[in-house]
């Protein structure tokens, strides 16, 4: 079993904040445009919903499996 360091806790929590705030940002970007109708009929806006949307599956998809490599120092337990 690994011992759990300061250093592993602190990056823990720096992780989950970053990924956090990546996830709650990208998702207030879909909301609003999705809310506002005046920002759902401009085309240019359908990019910035696809901008955050890519974003917001990179803050759940790759950033989670990331931060667990990095807390775990280098090990890759997924396979």
């Amino acid at each position: 079993m690994e011992i759990v360091t300061a250093t592993s806790i602190c990056q823990g929590i720096l992780f989950g904040v970053i990924i956090l705030l990546a996830f709650l940002g990208n998702l207030l970007v879909i909301v609003s445009v999705l809310r506002t109708k005046t920002l759902r009929r401009k085309y240019a806006y359908y990019f910035v919903v696809s901008l955050a949307l890519a974003d917001l599956l990179v803050s759940v998809g790759a950033m989670v499996f990331n931060a667990i490599k990095v807390i775990h120092n280098g090990h890759w337990f997924f396979g």
